[in-house]
């Protein structure tokens, strides 16, 4: 009798268990204030294992942010280079400023970047005032001893 009320339980709890797991990747990303909805990604392989990167990033929630994170993985001997940012702008691309150590100033929501290099990865954050809740970035970068 034990069994199979444990039997019948658990086969009750466990749809439950399952639809709450799928729900986290969502919910994680909301407290952060955005979704990413489009993620396209180029990568080209170099002679010298120089991997040569491209994603474009498109955000279809950004709550009340003025700013999107991308986290770069590297490994410990990799060194990546962070070429060109750009954000959507009114169906234009503009192309970011990179902000240099503790800048911050009126200009800073005009398309500007910073970056933080970790031991395990890059924590890119994008600056701008986006508009409709939503934002598309362009990032170019380089990693080097990749391969």
């Amino acid at each position: 009798m034990k069994s199979r009320i444990l039997k019948i339980a658990s086969a009750a709890i466990l749809p439950f268990i399952l639809i709450l797991m799928s729900l986290l990747p969502v919910s994680a990303l909301l407290q952060y204030g955005y979704i990413i909805s489009s993620y396209d990604v180029d990568v080209k392989i170099l002679k010298d294992g120089t991997l040569d990167i491209t994603e474009k990033v498109k955000y279809s929630h950004m709550g009340n942010s003025n700013n999107a994170v991308i986290l770069i993985d590297k490994r410990e001997d990799e060194e990546v280079e962070i070429i060109n940012v750009y954000t959507l702008k009114k169906s234009e691309y503009i192309k970011c400023e990179r902000l240099s150590a503790g800048q911050w100033d009126a200009n800073v929501f005009t398309g500007t970047y910073s970056v933080v290099q970790e031991n395990d990865l890059v924590r890119l954050k994008i600056y701008g005032s986006f508009t409709n809740q939503q934002a598309t970035f362009i990032v170019q970068y380089k990693v080097k001893n990749a391969i």
